[in-house]
């Protein structure tokens, strides 16, 4: 029995923290606490909007600064509905919520579903104590121009923080590279030698909520755009040929009568 002790201890501790992963949700094994109105039925951590605005979770440790990704799975009864993942850090006798933000909000779709969040590149909102100071794990499912709807059943089958490298950012010049990529590809475009772009009160095809947007709804457009026949060609006006009749009639200057390459007939003199 002895024996058996310290290899439990160690299947244990592999299952919470292990390989640079710490598992909060996994097969109906909760590690850590809840905060807010959830259950756990059928091997699932079951939530519903309409019990709470909010899934929270007490992390199985304070101290999250070694992760840099959060891997979700869940299955949705329903698409469109959003939320946005923060991370709360109090200071002692705090009047307002002091929190890491995820960037961007996040869709669901109806079905099965893993949702991986970006733990590097959070903003802090009023005085969070720091990474390693986290009270809650908090999915969000109202606030930030989010609707608050109810009836939205989340059945979530693991939640894990990782420590795996995330995707690099692109830098200054990545980005500057890309949007002078997008300005030439009007250019391109063969049979098209223009392209109207739309307005900016077009707010379909200009979203500055989306850095990927003006890409996208180029190639879009564009395609829209080569679906119409293209305008003929203008046709160059044919030289005209000076003609006897077109020297005598026109005034020219000295310099000019030399330069002339129109025939002049015998006998006729210019003025």
């Amino acid at each position: 029995m002895m024996r058996l002790f310290p290899a439990v201890f160690c299947a244990v501790s592999c299952f919470l923290v292990c390989g640079g992963e710490l598992t909060v949700f996994d097969g109906g094994n909760l590690n850590g606490k809840l905060a807010s109105k959830a259950e756990i039925r059928n091997g699932s951590l079951r939530f519903r909007t309409s019990d709470a605005i909010k899934l929270k979770l007490v992390p199985p440790k304070p101290d999250l600064t070694g992760y840099t990704q959060l891997e979700i799975t869940y299955t949705a009864n329903r698409a469109g509905d959003k939320f946005r993942f923060t991370m709360t850090s109090n200071p002692p006798g705090a009047d307002k919520w002091n929190y890491f933000a995820a960037p961007g909000q996040i869709t669901i779709a109806k079905g099965k579903q893993k949702t991986v969040i970006d733990l590097v590149n959070l903003s802090r909102s009023r005085q969070p104590l720091g990474k390693d100071q986290i009270q809650t794990l908090d999915f969000n499912f109202t606030g930030w121009g989010m609707p608050y709807k109810k009836g939205l059943v989340l059945d979530i089958e693991k939640i894990v923080l990782t420590d795996k490298a995330p995707a690099p950012e692109k830098s200054a010049a990545g980005k500057k590279k890309a949007l002078i990529s997008d300005n030439r590809l009007l250019m391109l475009l063969p049979d098209k030698p223009w392209i109207p772009v739309p307005g900016i009160a077009d707010r379909k095809f200009w979203d500055p909520k989306r850095n990927t947007v003006y890409g996208k709804n180029t190639l879009k457009h564009a395609a829209r755009a080569l679906k119409t026949p293209a305008a003929p060609p203008k046709r160059a006006k044919p030289a005209v040929r000076p003609s006897p009749g077109n020297c005598l009639r026109r005034p020219v200057s000295a310099q000019a009568k030399r330069n002339l390459s129109c025939s002049v007939p015998t006998g006729i003199a210019i003025p």
